[in-house]
């Protein structure tokens, strides 16, 4: 027999990782639609699939994006079902033309959303791949070298005093953190 009491609940979804996942569960929904709903709700669900999939490439790729995204597509889930109980098919439908790049909502949750404005300028490739490795494979955390110190806590690369570096990685030590620190200003 199975438990049907109030202390069993459905247990939590998994957070989005990435465009991925969100891309996978529209997906996944549409196929569902297309055994299971009538051919305008598997449209719309479809338009929701295809604006992710068309521009998936012009937004970052991280879990927040990819949580903003899913709450804007849920926002026009809820919008249809909305329309479809009060006004009807016909309205409901009209809101498959929201999924638009210039949405109003969209450009609000984009604007109120730091990594879609601006963001920091990244170490360049170049000079990432030119630092010193570890014995671990990992590279060196160029903060550390400089003048500024790293002091965060759990920083992914190591800390150690290597016996060269790149002059681009010098450039961007000074550029970034005015300078080397004494100990490395023979590198």
């Amino acid at each position: 027999m199975s438990d049907f009491s109030s202390k069993n609940a459905l247990p939590a979804p998994p957070k989005a990782a990435g465009l991925g996942d969100l891309v996978s569960a529209l997906s996944s929904f549409y196929k569902f639609a297309k055994y299971f709903y009538n051919k305008d709700t598997k449209r719309f669900i479809g338009a929701a699939r295809d604006f992710i999939i068309a521009n998936a490439d012009k937004a970052p790729s991280d879990a927040a994006t990819a949580r903003l995204l899913t709450h804007w597509v849920n926002i026009k889930f809820g919008k249809f079902r909305s329309r479809l109980v009060s006004k009807g098919l016909k309205s409901a439908l009209r809101v498959r033309k929201q999924f638009r790049r210039n949405d109003d909502q969209l450009v609000a949750l984009k604007e109120s959303y730091p990594v879609w404005t601006t963001t920091k300028t990244r170490i360049p490739n170049n000079v990432l791949t030119s630092l010193p490795k570890r014995e671990d494979g990992r590279r060196l955390c160029l903060r550390f070298v400089s003048k500024a110190g790293s002091n965060l806590p759990d920083c992914p690369r190591p800390h150690f005093k290597p016996q060269a570096l790149s002059d681009e990685a010098k450039a961007v030590v000074n550029q970034r953190w005015n300078g080397l620190l004494t100990e490395c200003k023979d590198l």
